[in-house]
């Protein structure tokens, strides 16, 4: 019997800045990615060396994008439109529906507000993940 787990009631808040940070749900997002590790690659190839030889170098967060239903009245929809203009970093809470918790923060790369025939207004935000993700955080989305 499979062991996965549905993803609905997943979430994502946004930080306010204050400290301690309170994190605010992202209301209507309909999909968001999670931090993901890459490592760079550091060549350490040396005379003695038949084959080229590597270790690992810094890892790189990647990006996390937000999508959701727009909702022009919304203050945390503002916040990630806003942090994307003032190119302000933002700290970000993930909640996943099996428990998994991770707090980081974004350098804001991208946010659009997409229009479409037959379709509701939707956002997208992307941000660069900036630092080590806090993979046990003690903050909570309210």
């Amino acid at each position: 019997m499979t062991q996965a787990v549905l993803s609905a009631g997943s979430k994502i808040g946004i930080g306010d800045g204050a400290s301690p940070e309170v994190f605010n749900q992202i209301i209507e997002a309909t999909t968001f990615g999670f931090p993901e590790t890459t490592n760079d690659e550091v060549e350490v190839t040396s005379l003695d060396s038949t084959r080229k030889e590597f270790i690992s170098g810094l890892s790189d967060g990647g990006s996390v994008t937000i999508e959701g239903n727009w909702i022009a009245g919304d203050t945390y929809h503002q916040a990630l439109k806003t942090a994307a203009e003032n190119k302000t970093q933002t700290s970000l809470l993930i909640e996943l529906a099996d428990g998994t918790d991770v707090e980081f923060v974004v350098a804001p790369s991208a946010f659009a507000i997409n229009v479409e025939p037959n379709s509701a207004l939707t956002f997208s935000f992307t941000g660069k993940v900036s630092g080590t993700p806090d993979s046990s955080p003690t903050s909570t989305i309210v």
